[in-house]
């Protein structure tokens, strides 16, 4: 992927950002070992996080 000195600083703040919310997902989706309705669920969750 290719990103300048920008791009980079991008993606690092989004990590940033999104990282408590998104292990805080993967840790409910781990321990639901692929639980389909709730993994929907999650999507639906990250779609609406995102707008």
């Amino acid at each position: 992927m290719q990103g300048g000195p920008i791009g980079w600083e991008v993606l690092a703040w989004a990590a940033r950002a999104v990282s408590p919310w998104l292990m805080y997902w993967l840790s409910k989706l781990i321990r639901l070992q692929g639980n389909v309705v709730q993994l929907l669920e999650a999507l639906t969750c990250m779609t609406i996080f995102w707008k």
